[in-house]
């Protein structure tokens, strides 16, 4: 059976402490990995058990020598651009880069304008959308089976780690885009985005409080979508990490979450749990989307729930919006 031939740029942290990638699977095969260094792609390569895959350093050398269908960006987010520039150049059938896909909605406008003159399709993983939870969500909210929605809700909470500050790039503003917010809210901001349309009337609150870094620490943000008021509170210096979307409405509340692994419960007004949907716990997240691309590839099928690189640019606005960055 052919199977679609994926190169990866970039194989962060998450691939290799898992040893697992959604691009594994019977419908595909990854034919290449390319990272800053030949060791670290020898080294992903040996971890993930790949036969047949090749080692490189250099993404010029591997698209020259190379056939490829498609292609995964997963480097840190300030690399995406212009990655997504080079690729330009050639001719790929399919491009999909990790979220955030660019620093900036001056970058992701640039990038927008650049493809739409290309005939390489690309999609940004906002994969959240495409679980069974959020599609759950998505039709119950849809059937307006528990009547008209009277407000939304959101807190979101990560540990104040340390150890990020010194190990990782993410506090590295330059090189993330803006620290923990920049890396969870895209997700969060795209599956209201899917299910509720629009946002308007952005406020927002942006506190920075520690002297380590010179990323957000506390975010409130307040818009409208389908004119229903929405209130979202990122804690990023917690002493504990919650995921919690409360949805309600005139005769009752649904809550979930949409970062975590997570339950959807019926509640009545007295917060008593009356029906829930559970689902299983997620093996390898992005599996769902990484699905839906192959068919596309194989079949010319496109699934319109893929997040295309225009849902990401409104997105990277709304960021932006909330940060007053413009």
């Amino acid at each position: 059976m052919k199977k679609v031939k994926w190169a990866l740029i970039g194989c962060g942290k998450v691939i290799l402490k898992n040893k697992t990638s959604p691009f594994i699977n019977n419908k595909n095969e990854i034919a290449a990995i390319c990272t800053t260094k030949l060791e670290h792609s020898i080294n992903a390569i040996h971890k993930l058990n790949l036969k047949n895959c090749h080692e490189y350093d250099d993404v010029y050398r591997m698209l020259k020598n190379e056939s490829i269908d498609a292609i995964y960006i997963c480097t840190p987010p300030k690399f995406h651009y212009d990655y997504l520039k080079i690729l330009a150049n050639y001719n790929l059938q399919l491009i999909y880069v990790e979220k955030p896909f660019v620093l900036n909605s001056k970058q992701a406008k640039s990038i927008l304008n650049l493809y739409k003159k290309k005939s390489t399709k690309v999609f940004v993983a906002h994969y959240k959308r495409l679980t069974p939870q959020i599609k759950k969500l998505k039709k119950i909210i849809m059937s307006k089976k528990y009547s008209e929605i009277l407000s939304i809700e959101g807190y979101f909470s990560r540990i104040y780690d340390q150890k990020l500050i010194q190990n990782s790039w993410i506090y590295k503003k330059e090189i993330s885009g803006g620290g923990r917010f920049f890396d969870i809210s895209p997700h969060i901001l795209d599956v209201l985005y899917y299910i509720f349309g629009e946002f308007k009337n952005i406020k927002s609150n942006v506190l920075y409080e520690q002297k380590e870094h010179n990323c957000e620490s506390n975010v409130i943000a307040e818009f409208q979508m389908q004119n229903i008021p929405c209130k979202l509170h990122f804690d990023l210096n917690a002493t504990s990490d919650k995921d919690i979307l409360l949805i309600k409405c005139y005769n009752k509340n649904i809550k979930t979450s949409i970062n975590r692994d997570s339950t959807i419960y019926i509640l009545n007004k007295n917060n008593k749990i009356i029906k829930k949907y559970s689902f299983p716990k997620t093996k390898v997240w992005g599996l769902e989307a990484v699905k839906e691309l192959d068919k596309l590839i194989f079949d010319k099928k496109y699934n319109h729930n893929i997040a295309s690189l225009k849902d990401a640019y409104i997105i990277q606005n709304y960021i932006d919006d909330i940060l007053k960055e413009r």
